[in-house]
């Protein structure tokens, strides 16, 4: 392994294929034909409710079998009136110390995936077989190919609905699919699972892996089955209009387990939908054997008791079998209390809709016919016929050993970003070093390899000038924002839609190249687990935006990254990247894929050297003082673009506070190009020659600052680093030191050219 690029990955283990763990855990035509009921019945609602009730996370096999025997019997009784699924989720929450069933099915932190995955797949198959249907939460894009034949419904979490790569997934599957609404900080920032489910009803490709176990380009073919889930009774109102302005039906699954009261709550919805209300279609329910939680050291004792047992010794069970030990839940009796309450709620609204309308209409009202919207499905593969219904093909992707070794960068290259790398660790996690400050300057997104390479020879010479006072990077982003309907240099690298995944993988990595031969080091912002083995040794620091920060796989995925990262705390929501520092400090096992295209279980060391971002100065000094109640290092490098129009603004109050001598800013980020503004991205209908007409040197996604702009910023942030000196009595690097450069006039006169 490559120290620039695999510095902080313990190993790689292997991990089964899917089609192997497929062929292993095969399953019979009635369980093909329960998770084929099962969607059907979710997409045919009609006047019944959708209940989704079951563990927060399983972890005993048994003890889950004996919950589904029950819930299948009741499911069965009140198959008229609900739509019942049995809740089987493979990862447990963010929160948790469990990693759930696939990453631990020993409980004892083990990580035997390759058992966990076949364990988790013949728990479907078995509950499956009982005639009850399965509802999963996937939490990324490797996990589904093992288990999504099996699973008749899927939630993406309100975390997850804000992301790209989630919106991709759930437009390949074969199910339908329901958003959580994010929190109301982040739908007032523009989020909403409306959005989510109009960009999952549209085509994508994405970058995953095959049921071979080879990574590949995804193509799908959109998911127009997707809905919106609510957290609580008390947003639903908010979500039925958006899903109004939106033109989808408006209708939520509410999310009963996010109360205090889960029974509560349920019945709220049952009283809700007994007065008629169409507002509510389902529930979801966190629910076991027994009431409440267990710590996990209390389950392995469990686990152990009953294995002494099973071999015919006397054994005492430290607690009961079926007891959550992630979320609480509640007991079987108030389930099964619950069920019935819903099934009678949906019985009265019948009722009542039966005798407001006249028989006609009201017989149009019952839903549509047993069989009606199977022309939505189509069998791709004659042994699996609930499975990649929705996926178009896989395109072969190109190895990152091949293209690192045709592409290699040289010694003075990964010179420079060992070098760099330990700088910016001094600078922004260590306490400071000798005062300067990081700046990250550059495009939203790189789409004219010409145009930035100009640009970074005019920075370059900028870094030069002012490197007493700052250490400048290049940001050098290869994903669009999930706003943009371009979707960024590695998957469209010809701006047309084509998604030449293979060309713009190589195209951002000679660029990247070419960009720290100028003595310039690369900034980048990973967005997903993959794309990072073809960059990562060529990247000095990394960020991870503001909705990506509550992401644990980005979490995990920093903990194994070799430079130091930046995680952006969420509007409102400081402890969120708070929480991802800590957590990616720590040993992480992820799934992952191999630099030779091979999926496998990627271990990490853990990451220390991370830090916060704060979009603007205004939460500046609540991050700075809740870094510090968590024992870590008080400041912040504030993104200066949240809003381009106050970009330079925003500058100027940031030089004003280090001015004044406060070290609570450790960095600056900064959108900025050739020249100021954006232009419209071309149309993306694979039309060669696409870019032809486009301004040079303009952004296509978000608005940038113009090049005179940002030299003015530099200007104006080392003369505040040296105001700042002179207020605390620091001095200047020594000359020669890692990253000073040695400035001259000359230089920054060089620099400034425009021309």
């Amino acid at each position: 392994m490559s120290a620039l690029e695999d510095g902080r990955v313990s190993k790689l283990r292997p991990l089964l294929p899917a089609s192997c763990v497929l062929e292993q855990s095969a399953y019979s035509d009635a369980a093909a034909s329960t998770v084929l009921a099962g969607r059907q019945a979710v997409r045919t609602l009609g006047d019944k409710l959708l209940v989704v009730v079951g563990p927060c996370a399983p972890h005993d096999s048994a003890a889950t079998l004996e919950y589904a025997a029950k819930l299948a019997e009741v499911a069965k009784a009140l198959s008229s009136d609900l739509v019942v699924l049995m809740r089987c989720c493979y990862a447990a929450p963010d929160a948790s110390e469990w990693r759930g069933l696939v990453m631990d099915p020993e409980l004892d932190g083990s990580l035997n995936i390759n058992k966990g995955l076949r364990q988790m797949r013949e728990l479907l198959v078995a509950v499956n077989a009982l005639g009850l249907p399965v509802a999963c939460e996937f939490v990324d894009t490797i996990v589904p190919q093992y288990l999504a034949d099996l699973v008749s419904w899927a939630q993406v979490g309100h975390g997850s609905a804000l992301l790209r790569v989630h919106r991709q997934l759930a437009s390949g599957l074969s199910m339908p699919v329901g958003f959580e609404a994010p929190s109301p900080t982040a739908v007032a920032a523009g989020a909403s699972a409306a959005d989510a489910i109009n960009d999952a009803a549209r085509p994508h490709p994405f970058i995953g892996v095959s049921k071979q176990g080879v990574a590949g380009v995804v193509h799908t073919a959109g998911n127009k089955d997707c809905h919106a889930i609510v957290a609580g009774v008390a947003r639903i109102d908010e979500a039925c209009g958006q899903l109004r302005d939106a033109r989808l039906p408006e209708s939520t699954v509410v999310d009963c387990s996010t109360e205090a009261d889960q029974g509560a709550a349920a019945r709220h919805v049952a009283e809700l939908v007994a007065s008629g209300s169409t507002a509510a279609s389902g529930v979801l329910l966190k629910s076991f054997l027994v009431s409440g939680t267990q710590p996990l050291a209390q389950a392995r004792a469990v686990r152990a008791a009953a294995a002494v047992a099973a071999g015919g010794a006397a054994a005492t069970a430290a607690a009961p079998l079926g007891l959550s030990v992630t979320e609480p839940c509640i007991d079987w009796s108030e389930t099964h209390a619950l069920l019935e309450a819903l099934a009678a709620a949906a019985r009265t609204r019948r009722a009542r809709a039966a005798n407001a309308a006249p028989p006609a209409a009201s017989a149009a009202a019952a839903g549509p016919a047993a069989g009606a919207g199977a022309s939505l499905f189509r069998e791709s593969h004659a042994q699996l016929p609930t499975d990649n219904l929705r996926i178009r093909g896989v395109q072969a992707l190109v190895p990152a050993a091949c293209l690192q070794e045709e592409l290699p960068h040289s010694g003075h290259v990964a010179s420079l970003v060992r070098s760099t790398r330990a700088l910016v660790r001094a600078l922004v996690c260590d306490g400071g070093a000798d005062g300067r400050l990081l700046v990250v300057a550059g495009p939203c997104c790189v789409h004219d390899v010409g145009a930035t390479l100009q640009y970074a020879a005019r920075l370059a010479d900028a870094a030069k000038a002012f490197a007493g006072e700052l250490v400048v990077l290049l940001r050098c982003c290869y994903a669009a924002p999930d706003s943009s309907e371009w979707r960024g240099g590695v998957m469209d690298p010809d701006l047309n839609g084509s998604l030449n995944i293979n060309k713009g993988l190589a195209q951002t990595r000679e660029l990247m190249q070419a960009v720290n031969q100028l003595g310039l080091p690369v900034a980048c912002e990973f967005v997903d687990t993959i794309v990072p083995q073809y960059l990562a040794d060529l990247v000095s620091w990394a960020q991870v935006g503001a909705d990506r920060s509550r992401s644990r796989v980005c979490s995990e995925l920093a903990s194994g990254l070799s430079m130091p990262v930046g995680f952006e705390a969420p509007a409102g929501a400081a402890a969120a990247a708070v929480g991802a520092i800590t957590l990616t400090a720590r040993p992480h096992p992820f799934i992952g894929v191999s630099k030779e295209g091979v999926a496998g279980v990627v271990h990490t060391l853990g990451n220390k050297d991370c830090h916060a971002i704060v979009a603007g100065d205004g939460a500046l000094a609540d991050v700075c003082a809740q870094l510090r109640d968590a024992g870590l290092r008080g400041a912040a490098v504030v993104d200066c673009s949240a809003r381009a129009s106050d970009a330079v603004v925003a500058v100027s109050r940031v030089a004003a506070n280090v001015a004044a001598g406060s070290m609570d800013v450790s960095g600056v980020l900064l959108k900025s190009n050739l020249e100021a503004g954006a232009q419209p991205a071309p149309a993306q209908d694979e039309r060669p020659g696409a870019a032809s007409g486009l301004k040079h040197g303009v952004s296509i996604t978000e608005p940038c600052v113009g090049w005179e702009e940002t030299y003015s910023v530099l200007e104006a942030l080392a003369a505040a680093v040296k105001a700042r000196r002179a207020a605390t009595g620091d001095g200047a690097p020594a000359a020669g030191a890692a990253g000073a450069g040695g400035g001259t006039a000359g230089s920054a006169k060089k620099a400034r050219r425009t021309r």
